[in-house]
């Protein structure tokens, strides 16, 4: 099983995640958390009009 990053959103808000992909908008909700695979680099910038809490365990 792959090893992944996962995102816990403390509060709403968009944002827009920049990587090699491009960019994507995203919908972060409170305690709806996802993940993505280790190892990707990657921006977010918040597009909310208030600041976004969140918590990113990362595994090195």
């Amino acid at each position: 099983m792959p090893i992944r990053n996962v995102v816990v959103p403390i509060t709403a808000g968009s944002v827009t995640i920049t990587s090699a992909d491009g960019e994507a908008q995203f919908e972060m909700r409170p305690s709806e958390p996802y993940s993505r695979p280790v190892g990707i680099e990657h921006s977010i910038r918040n597009t909310s009009s208030e600041p976004i809490v969140f918590v990113e365990v990362e595994q090195l």
